[in-house]
């Protein structure tokens, strides 16, 4: 069983607000009354909690109505954000994780929140990694989850990535009282034409080969060492070789590194240049093969023009004109 305690250890001391991003499921709820639990032990943090209706089901704004009242007995201020949105044609999870992402960001930013909590477990854990490993993905994409992160200067914590669905079910109802009739089971969990559903139902075959939670969980911590060393050198050469008051590449000394150096620097001259279009490793890989070319003189990515000048590589953002 989770203790209240066991959450602490991952909230750095200079968070005073927490906002849990609550579907109503039993991993976001018992997050969410641990949280509390923090919340009145320590009396040094305020907690939102907060649902995204994605309107998406019909019954979904009906669903959270008996979560609303599980939070009201346990004292859990919480707010409903709406999607507002039209008719939504294809890769539905993907667009309702970016609106839900993208909701709940502006609410903390709006409220003076610095911290995200989300209940991802360790079975999310699992899922990413073999959905990202089927597409190639490098070290960083191998990382998967973190406890800990930070993304669009929000500090992102997910204190339950080390526990299992059935620790946490136990916890809802051993602590709580709380059991299987009472929180929200979302029927798109079962259904396998989304990826991380079909991922889910071939656990118990694969984990017969050793692939289990935990062999896995393993082998993310020690990629995770290596991508976290990986991008602080990738950090000092970025600083050495751009130079962001003129958006300057020095070409001499971006030849010299190493190839997965040579991709994180790119990676974070976009960012730093307020990139915020969604590009894949290839694409970086692609680029970063177009500048190491001798015959290079000028590429285009995500919006981002790379121009040769003598010994460096301008960067600026590409001006399109309107059409008439």
């Amino acid at each position: 069983m989770i203790d209240c305690d066991d959450l602490v250890k991952h909230i750095p001391q200079n968070i005073d607000k927490i906002c849990v991003a609550i579907s109503g499921g039993a991993d976001s709820l018992c997050l969410t009354l641990l949280l509390q639990e923090v919340s009145l032990k320590y009396k040094t943090i305020e907690l939102d909690a907060c649902f995204v209706d994605h309107k998406l089901r019909e019954e979904s704004s009906k669903e959270i109505i008996p979560i609303i009242d599980i939070l009201r007995q346990h004292g859990v201020k919480h707010n409903v954000l709406v999607w507002q949105h039209e008719r939504i044609d294809g890769n539905i999870q993907s667009k309702a994780r970016y609106n839900r992402y993208k909701l709940l960001t502006n609410y903390c930013v709006n409220h003076g929140i610095k911290c995200l909590a989300t209940g991802h477990h360790i079975m999310d854990q699992w899922e990413t990694f073999f959905m990202r490993l089927s597409r190639g993905s490098g070290i960083s994409g191998l990382s998967c989850i973190q406890t800990v992160s930070n993304k669009d200067g929000l500090l992102l914590l997910r204190p339950l990535l080390g526990y299992t669905r059935k620790e946490i079910e136990e916890t809802l109802f051993v602590r709580y009282g709380i059991g299987s009739k009472d929180f929200v089971h979302d029927p798109s969990n079962l259904n396998e034409k989304y990826e991380r559903v079909a991922w889910r139902n071939r656990y118990n075959a694969l984990s017969q080969y050793g692939l289990t939670c935990d062999s896995i969980a393993m082998s993310i911590k020690r990629i995770q060492r290596a991508n976290n060393y990986i991008d602080k050198v990738s950090s000092n050469v970025f600083r050495r070789i751009f130079f962001s008051r003129l958006n300057l590449l020095c070409l001499n000394d971006f030849l010299v590194q190493d190839e997965e150096v040579m991709a994180r620097v790119i990676i974070m001259i976009l960012r730093s240049l307020g990139c915020d279009g969604n590009f894949s490793y290839s694409m970086i890989e692609s680029t970063c093969n177009k500048i190491c070319d001798n015959k290079f003189k000028s590429t285009n990515i995500c919006g981002f023009l790379f121009i040769r000048t003598g010994n460096f590589v301008v960067v600026r953002r590409e001006i399109r004109k309107r059409r008439p």
